[in-house]
């Protein structure tokens, strides 16, 4: 049985020509992440006859990535764009890849979607690296 390994695993968000900046590539090394959503709402459909309250599922709730982050702001794009990504409502592809255990040398797809930057918080260092967080609105199919 292979397992994904949490070293190694990386993210690229490539923006679409239509975003600001233009098909930039924003390579990121990732410390961890998190995909929630979809979840459903229930619906109340009991009515006076029911001797017990009914529900149906509702619509699944958006998708959302989060990506825990080291990023080097001398790479392309640099955290201004980052910035002015969620500003501009930032859409594009995201592909975060790993490695699986039965063969660490190489690097799968994990997960592979169109998405909207929704917020960037980071930290800075002496050393020049930004860390932090950026989550990403999946798009619906």
């Amino acid at each position: 049985m292979a397992f994904i390994l949490g070293n190694g695993i990386t993210a690229v968000f490539t923006t679409s020509s239509t975003s600001t900046p233009a098909s930039t590539d924003f390579t990121f090394k990732v410390t961890g992440f998190s995909y929630k959503g979809g979840d459903r709402a229930q619906i109340d459909v009991t009515t006076a006859d029911d001797a017990r309250r009914k529900m149906l599922p509702g619509l699944a709730s958006v998708e959302e990535v989060t990506l825990q982050i080291k990023y080097d702001s001398t790479a392309t794009g640099g955290s201004g764009s980052l910035k002015s990504l969620v500003e501009n409502c930032g859409l594009g592809g995201l592909v975060i890849t790993a490695a699986p255990s039965d063969n660490c040398g190489t690097n799968a797809t994990l997960y592979s979607f169109d998405a909207d930057v929704m917020s960037f918080n980071f930290s800075t260092e002496l050393d020049g690296i930004v860390e932090g967080d950026i989550s990403f609105m999946v798009k619906a199919p």
